[in-house]
C-alpha cells in the first residue's frame, strides 16, 4: 500500500470526435490558454491554420497578432486581416497597436517581396509583440514548404521564436501513399532520418518517425512549449482512416495531443486525441 502523501500518475486518453462547446473549434481543439504565443511548422496547411485560427480568436473578443518569421503570402480572404509593415520596431509597434485599436488583426512583417509575400520579422520582435499588453495571443508561421504537405527541416528550419508556448507541428495526410519526391519540400533532409528512397510511398509509420524526431517535425521546441501535432486535409473517408493511423503512430511514438482536421471546411476539427497526466494523492 502507499504511503501517506504519495502521489502517483498515469495518463488517460481522451478521444473526441469533433467538438460541441464552441462549434466545433481549432482553439479549443489544441486546448489553447491564455496569452499562449502559438508557432506553426511543418507541412500540408500551417497559413490556413493560423489565419483560421486568428479569426476564431478575434470572434471571442480576443486581441490577436499574427506574423512569421520566414515569408507567407497574403490572405486571399482578408476581412480584418490588416497587413502591418515596418523596418523599425517603432513602425512596427505604432502599426499593430493602430490595427488592434479598431479591431483588426495586424499581420506583422518587415516588408513585401515582389512577389507578394510578407518578409518575416525577427525572433525577437515575437518576443515584444507577446509583452504588449494589448494583446491576448500572438500566433507565429515558424517554418516554409512551399505547398508540399510533408517536410523535415533543412540547416537553419524552423525559426521557432523562444517565447513560443505552443508548437503545432503540421502535416497533411495526402502525403500519405504518395512518392516522396512528391510530397517533400526536400527529400534530403527526411532521408538523413529514415531509410527511405525519393521514388518510395510514404506510409504513416515514416512519416511519424520524421514528425517526432528531434531533428525532425519536433527540432527546436523550446524547452517548456507543448507540442500538439495537427494532421490536416482528413476530407474524405479515405483520408480520415489514414489520419487515424497516423495519429496511433504518432501516440505510440510519444506524443501526447494529436489533432485530425480538414481546414477548408466550416466544421474543421474531426478528431481530437490527447493524452492528460493525472494526479492522485493516495494515502494509506
Amino acid at each position: 500500500m502507499a504511503r501517506a502523501g504519495v502521489e502517483t500518475w498515469w495518463h488517460r486518453r481522451t478521444v473526441v470526435r469533433g467538438l460541441s462547446q464552441r462549434g466545433n473549434a481549432l482553439a479549443d481543439a489544441l486546448a489553447l490558454r491564455e496569452h499562449d504565443v502559438v508557432a506553426f511548422v511543418g507541412a500540408g496547411g500551417k497559413t490556413t491554420a493560423m489565419l483560421r485560427l486568428a479569426r476564431e480568436l478575434r470572434a471571442r473578443g480576443k486581441a490577436v497578432a499574427v506574423t512569421t518569421t520566414t515569408r507567407i503570402f497574403a490572405p486571399e480572404e482578408r476581412g480584418a486581416l490588416l497587413d502591418v509593415v515596418g523596418r523599425t520596431t517603432r513602425e512596427l509597434r505604432r502599426g499593430v497597436l493602430s490595427a488592434l485599436a479598431r479591431g483588426d488583426v495586424p499581420v506583422v512583417g518587415r516588408a513585401l517581396d515582389p512577389d507578394g509575400k510578407l518578409i518575416g520579422v525577427v525572433p525577437a520582435s515575437v518576443a515584444w509583440l507577446a509583452k504588449l499588453p494589448a494583446i491576448d495571443h500572438v500566433l507565429v508561421e515558424a517554418d516554409g514548404a512551399r505547398g508540399k504537405p510533408f517536410k523535415a527541416p533543412r540547416r537553419g528550419e524552423p525559426v521557432i521564436p523562444a517565447v513560443a508556448t505552443l508548437v503545432v507541428i503540421v502535416v497533411g495526410i495526402d502525403a500519405v501513399g504518395r512518392r516522396l519526391r512528391a510530397a517533400a519540400h526536400h527529400a534530403a533532409p527526411v532521408r538523413r532520418i529514415v531509410d527511405v528512397g525519393e521514388d518510395d510511398h510514404l506510409v504513416a509509420s515514416t512519416i511519424a518517425r520524421v514528425l517526432l524526431h528531434p531533428s525532425g517535425g519536433a527540432r527546436g521546441v523550446p524547452r517548456g512549449a507543448r507540442v500538439v501535432y495537427l494532421i490536416n486535409k482528413a476530407d474524405t473517408a479515405l483520408r480520415i482512416a489514414r489520419a487515424r493511423a497516423l495519429s496511433r503512430e504518432l501516440r505510440l511514438g510519444g506524443a501526447r495531443h494529436v489533432v485530425t482536421v480538414a481546414l477548408r471546411r466550416r466544421d474543421a476539427v474531426v478528431r481530437v486525441d490527447r493524452e492528460r497526466r493525472v494526479r492522485r494523492s493516495r494515502s494509506e
